[in-house]
């Protein structure tokens, strides 16, 4: 069973591709539409790949793992390793799921939470967006979930989000103040200071989908995680010799997602991993 939902997981990873460039083309081509600096008249974006005669390509052509084995005619636009990666790691994370809690009604809901969250990865580290219609899409499945009673009580999830939502926009109002603060020191910080209002939206809604009991453990994991991507950072400039900028903001989506995966599919152990690293503190 986790073989031929992994299989699922690959084709799924090849329709997540497509509709994360066109989520992306879509924003891209209403910003220029309306843009009064805008002296061409942008075309909507298309969501199937095409040629350059504007035909479609097979279907089977449409992944990049599989065009990347073949030496004539593919699919070869940019951000290959991404589209390469999403292809297997949806591929893995629906055969993990299914492994791990395929005899539960609730697997169904992790798969199509697996989707949501690695699309606001892509869209965060590539464009700093997080999409607010698929969390409304992500929200409204959280919410069918829990009024099912198949894993969580329409309570438990509601108190969740909630306070998900409250934690992260008290730390985005802080670092507003914070941002604030080093510039009148007459420091330059970037525009962005550690948190989008779209992290406070996603953390919202992991909080639906964990419940009021398992959020805040997820919310400490997701900040040890933020810390330790901004501790990558720094080391991988230094390595490459390049200048560290202060203050710089990072895409926060991979670390919120890290940290709510972690207490959705091991919990247990999360929780565990948790303590010791406070411990350590």
């Amino acid at each position: 069973m986790p073989l031929l939902v992994g299989v699922a997981g690959f084709l799924m990873g090849i329709a997540l591709n497509l509709f994360a460039d066109y989520l992306a083309l879509r924003r891209h081509y209403h910003l220029a539409l309306h843009s009064p600096f805008s002296t061409v008249k942008p075309h909507p974006p298309h969501f199937l790949p095409r040629r350059a005669d504007g035909s479609l390509l097979p279907l089977w052509r449409w992944s990049a793992l599989i065009g990347a084995f073949q030496l004539g005619e593919g699919f070869h636009p940019p951000r290959h390793a991404r589209r390469i990666g999403v292809e297997i790691g949806v591929a893995l994370i629906w055969a993990l799921i299914i492994h791990r809690y395929g005899n539960h009604a609730f697997s169904v809901f992790y798969l199509a939470y697996a989707l949501i969250l690695i699309l606001c990865i892509v869209s965060d580290i590539e464009n700093r967006w997080i999409y607010l219609e698929v969390l409304a899409v992500g929200a409204a499945l959280a919410i069918l979930e829990s009024i099912s009673g198949v894993r969580l009580a329409l309570g438990s999830a509601l108190q969740g989000g909630l306070l998900g939502f409250v934690i992260f926009w008290g730390l985005y109002v802080g670092g507003l103040v914070f941002g604030g603060l080093v510039q009148r020191g007459g420091r330059r910080v970037a525009g962005r200071t550690v948190l989008g209002f779209g992290d406070v939206y996603l953390v919202a809604f992991c909080g639906l989908i964990l419940g009021g009991e398992a959020v805040g453990s997820a919310v400490l994991l997701m900040l040890i995680c933020g810390g330790i991507a901004a501790l990558g950072l720094i080391l991988t400039r230094r390595l490459r010799g390049k200048k560290y900028r202060r203050f710089s903001a990072i895409p926060y989506a991979p670390p919120i997602v890290i940290g709510a995966g972690l207490m959705l599919l091991f919990p247990d152990a999360a929780v565990g991993v948790l303590f010791w690293l406070l411990a350590l503190i």
